[in-house]
């Protein structure tokens, strides 16, 4: 049995050695015509007579990561190498010719060879930014291009479009102008509702140096903050991406300037100026603190219309006071911790001394918003001029109450900070560092 198995074995292995050995290389047809780099040429060809047929170049709205707010880059290719990119980034001082390749790894790729406002970004947080230089390209057509970043890596991957840029599309002036409009302008409420027909659905906070916006609406009873990069148009903005709200998605939205609001009508969407919160506040964290301290590192925090009184109170202090100089303000013993009379010192500078103008109060919290109440004052305070009094108003003057919410830390300061914001007047908002005693 042995011996028939092995001749089986034998003849079987004779049979597939005459069947390999009767194709040759002619029986096997080729899957191309062409080789790989003809038809690697072939496309690079293609793509670059698409990239250089507009007359004004493409534009699209480019963000390099989620936490980046998204930018307007126009970008004019010429059949030599180069491309003229003009962005709206850092208002177009990164603006420049540079050249340009399309090359073929993995993907067809465009490689941007010189220094750009994309090596600009890229360069940003110790080139940590997931900014890019070198994109693939994943479609090309005459009415859109779609870009892929090669350097990233995990669920944050760059994709953009560009589409046919108009005449005017390296015209940023309206977009600057919308982003002011966007950012509000010192006069109104802090705070921003969502509106879904008519029904507060969430709330709306913009950065102007991150181009972000954030949204904070309940779910499940939890307070949920997402923030998502907008593209912002010469009539609005956008999101890079839908942010969907329980079942409500957000896209884009129109400024009504009769009304002074952004709308989507369509969706029957609203974002409108508000005296009060839509959503609960974030309750601070005072464990073991007892005052409130705001200086200049903290007006990236602090509501544009308080920064400005309050530069324009330094301002006329000085003018009025012989030189003198506000730098910082306090609101010692008013947190839960202190036990000591609560006070309000504004400090300045004469000479190289320090001098305090100091208003005594008293304070209390009820349902999370702080009351205060004036009881006196020293160091001529009232004679320091009418600015200095409008100052004090904002920051302790309230018969509505401050509300009050956490806002996390700064990288210098490790300490928690609050905002505190005058229910009668909600475009002051204060933001304060919290310090022990």
């Amino acid at each position: 049995m042995k011996k028939i198995c092995n001749l089986i074995g034998k003849i079987s292995m004779f049979l597939l050695l005459l069947f390999v050995s009767s194709c040759t290389d002619n029986d096997v047809e080729p899957l191309f015509e062409k080789s790989i780099k003809e038809r690697t040429d072939e496309f690079i060809t293609i793509y670059q007579d698409v990239l250089t047929k507009p007359d004004n170049g493409w534009v699209g709205y480019y963000s390099p990561n989620e936490s980046f707010g998204a930018y307007a880059m126009v970008m004019k290719f010429d059949a030599d190498g180069n491309v003229k990119i003009n962005s709206d980034y850092d208002e177009g001082i990164h603006d420049n010719t540079i050249t340009y390749r399309l090359d073929k790894t993995l993907k067809i790729e465009m490689v941007l060879e010189s220094y750009s406002v994309f090596s600009e970004i890229f360069s940003l947080n110790d080139n940590a930014n997931q900014g890019e230089f070198v994109f693939n390209i994943l479609s090309v057509t005459d009415e859109e291009i779609i870009l892929e970043s090669k350097l990233d890596y995990g669920n944050d991957v760059t994709v953009w479009t560009l589409t046919p840029a108009g005449p005017t599309s390296t015209d940023f002036e309206p977009i600057y102008n919308s982003a002011e409009m966007i950012a509000g302008d010192g006069t109104n409420s802090v705070f921003r509702n969502i509106l879904l027909n008519d029904d507060i659905i969430a709330t709306f906070n913009y950065n102007v140096s991150t181009r972000l916006a954030t949204v904070s609406y309940l779910k499940d009873d939890s307070v949920v903050v997402e923030n998502a990069p907008i593209a912002i148009t010469a009539t609005g903005f956008s999101f890079l991406k839908p942010l969907v709200i329980n079942e409500t998605s957000l896209t884009s939205f129109t400024f009504n300037e009769t009304e002074n609001l952004y709308e989507n009508t369509t969706d029957g969407l609203k974002i409108i100026y508000d005296n009060i919160p839509g959503l609960p506040l974030t309750p601070p964290k005072f464990e073991g603190f007892t005052n409130l301290r705001y200086n200049y590192v903290d007006t990236e925090r602090s509501s544009n219309a308080f920064n400005e009184l309050y530069a324009r109170t330094q301002e006329d202090f000085t003018n009025a006071n012989g030189g003198r100089t506000i730098y910082r303000f306090y609101l010692y013993n008013v947190l839960p911790a202190a036990t000591a009379d609560p006070y309000l010192s504004i400090q300045y500078w004469s000479g190289s001394t320090s001098y305090s103008m100091n208003y005594y109060l008293e304070r209390e919290i009820i349902d999370g918003k702080m009351y205060f109440e004036v009881t006196g004052q020293s160091g001529n305070a009232e004679s320091r001029g009418a600015t200095v009094v409008e100052l004090v108003d904002a920051i302790v003057k309230s018969v509505s109450g401050f509300y009050m919410k956490y806002d996390g830390t700064f990288a210098t300061y490790t300490n928690p900070t609050v905002t505190m914001i005058n229910g009668d007047n909600p475009k002051y908002a204060i933001n304060y560092y919290q310090w022990g005693s």
